[in-house]
């Protein structure tokens, strides 16, 4: 609910609008996948075997479909490169391993929750560094993810 509130002010429903939509929605089923398959395998292997094989058959896979789609793939500048290794190291190396190891210490659905957190955390950063404004409404959809959170973790064991 308080990630609806949160987003509700830019969340319109079009023609213009329907495929991006769409695409969101395939996009939170295949992250559901993924974190459930990192919880699954995360008992059993360690975070940087987990981490290891499956950003390596990520890598075959997406490189596979880049090559149909688009042809050449690889970035033909500095600047090109410096952004796809900033965008690997931070958000995958980085981002993804700590998901990995935040799921050996708490339960995957909680997990999951946890990380409702993202947009809050976004528009707080587009705040400070944007100098972007905070409605009410987002402010008050910040507060419902957090007290959400609170409540779900008190409801969690561990």
């Amino acid at each position: 609910a308080g990630v609806v509130v949160l987003m509700g002010e830019s969340l319109t429903v079009s023609a213009r609008t329907l495929t991006g939509d769409a695409l969101a929605v395939v996009a939170s089923w295949f992250y559901a996948g993924y974190f459930l398959t990192v919880a699954r395998v995360r008992k059993s292997a360690s975070t940087v075997a987990t981490m290891a094989w499956g950003g390596l058959m990520a890598s075959a896979i997406l490189y596979a479909l880049a090559l149909v789609w688009e042809g050449e793939v690889w970035p033909d500048t500095l600047r090109g490169w410096l952004a796809a290794i900033g965008l690997a190291g931070i958000t995958q190396v980085l981002g993804q391993t700590l998901i990995a190891l935040g799921l050996a210490h708490v339960p995957a659905g909680f997990g999951a929750m946890l990380l409702l957190v993202q947009p809050a955390f976004a528009a707080v950063l587009a705040w400070l560094i944007f100098g972007e404004v905070l409605s009410a409404w987002q402010m008050a959809g910040g507060l419902a993810i957090l007290a959400g959170l609170y409540i779900s973790r008190r409801g969690t064991p561990g």
